[in-house]
């Protein structure tokens, strides 16, 4: 947010609700963006990198995503990670996402294509489809 906010400050061409739309977008949700972006990398790699099973910690991101209640647990190292990556913060015991742009860069979809049998599922699917054409 400090950096949208930063740019939109000192590009005078931003004037508009759109305009800040569109730097969002060119900041954020852009492919080239979220693969060049310090903060969105970090976040990424503590929750893909940080833990040699992903699985679990992407299945409770999830449910934080999802608006499900996850308790803030400081003896669960699971939180722990959540917290420590800044994906989410502590609102009333319970684990939120942070903002708008991780919700959005780090949504649904990207929690089943990084979940550790995403590839097998991808492999599945294709067959299913060959099989159905031929």
């Amino acid at each position: 947010m400090q950096r949208l906010c930063a740019e939109a400050a000192a590009k005078p061409s931003v004037k508009s609700d759109s305009d800040v739309d569109s730097l969002c977008h060119d900041l954020f949700f852009s492919h080239r963006a979220q693969e060049r972006d310090d903060n969105l990398l970090f976040v990424r790699d503590q929750l893909l990198r940080r833990m040699s099973d992903p699985g679990p910690l992407l299945s409770l991101y999830g449910q934080a995503r999802r608006g499900e209640s996850v308790p803030d647990d400081e003896r669960d190292p699971l939180t722990g990670v959540l917290r420590l990556s800044g994906v989410t913060r502590v609102e009333d015991g319970a684990l939120r996402v942070r903002n708008r742009i991780y919700e959005r860069v780090f949504d649904a979809p990207w929690v089943r294509e990084n979940m550790p049998d995403a590839e097998v599922r991808r492999q599945r699917a294709a067959y299913r489809k060959g099989i159905l054409r031929a």
